[in-house]
């Protein structure tokens, strides 16, 4: 007479453990154990059913038109299936209405859980607003006068000329005053 005994675990982490245990009557034991680790895409941007027409990097998003930005066409331009969700927060607050400006956090989740996280970046848009106007011109005069200096996410959204040096300087206000006089739209991709 023989009996087989078998167990099977199977975990959803990122690992997956198989053991199996046959013993006979005669008190032979024959263990066999498998154990495979596999790695899940962290980046929900390499998922196929994802597609963002916004650029990131460095934890960074834009791209995002001055023009047509309220929050519901941001969060329409994603194309994504049902397991990924975009969310808008500003100040940890969630965000369906509204426009899209400087500083707020997109969230970027997969079966509801956060996967990419960004602050937006709306060059010209300096105080957040979602729009560029005369506040934002004062900001960047400010800044070049150095009475009061911009830094992180609003230095990079003064930067309106998106020159690689990354410093603000007259040039940039001259774009906000394009901008501002509907003259010249400055460039968000």
């Amino acid at each position: 007479s023989s009996t087989t005994s078998t167990s099977t675990t199977t975990s959803t982490s990122t690992s997956t453990s198989t053991s199996t245990t046959t013993s006979t009557s005669t008190s032979t034991s024959t263990s066999t154990s498998t154990s495979t680790s596999s790695t899940t895409p962290t980046s929900i941007l390499s998922d196929p059913l994802f597609v963002s027409p916004f650029i990131t990097d460095s934890n960074y998003l834009w791209g995002i038109d001055s023009r047509y930005n309220t929050v519901e066409q941001f969060i329409g331009g994603f194309a994504s299936a049902w397991h990924i969700s975009v969310e808008v927060y500003r100040d940890e607050k969630q965000l369906t209405t509204g426009k899209m400006g400087t500083g707020l956090t997109v969230r970027i989740k997969l079966n509801s859980a956060v996967a990419e996280q960004y602050t937006t970046v709306v060059y010209g848009d300096i105080d957040g607003t979602g729009k560029i106007d005369a506040i934002d011109i004062v900001y960047a005069k400010k800044h070049v006068l150095k009475i009061s200096l911009l830094k992180d996410v609003k230095l990079m959204a003064a930067n309106a000329d998106r020159s690689t040096d990354n410093k603000v300087n007259a040039i940039d206000i001259l774009k906000l005053k394009q901008e501002v006089l509907k003259i010249k739209q400055i460039k968000q991709n």
